[in-house]
């Protein structure tokens, strides 16, 4: 009967950690912030960079996509064929 002990327990164990796996960090975030006293305006100033950032990235992204598609379609056409040169 004590052989039963590990058998249930450790698979337990490991199955607990595998499940909180994911869990791990936002749960460890939002620990945090309670334990600051909730949103501070540094955690805002930066949430407001990253959201700038990531517009910019986008629209940069844009841009090179417009970029692509007009290359592929001078390719596509033939006028692109060898350098221009003397």
């Amino acid at each position: 009967m004590e052989f039963l002990i590990p058998i249930v327990v450790v698979p337990s164990a490991l199955l607990f950690v595998l499940a909180i796996g994911p869990f791990r960090m936002p749960l460890t975030r939002w620990l945090n912030r309670r334990a600051d006293g909730g949103d501070s305006p540094e955690l805002r100033e930066e949430l407001a960079d990253q959201a700038e950032r990531l517009a910019e990235t986008e629209h940069r992204l844009l841009e090179l996509e417009e970029r692509l598609d007009f290359t592929e379609r001078l390719l596509s056409t033939g006028k692109g064929e060898g350098p221009a040169g003397p």
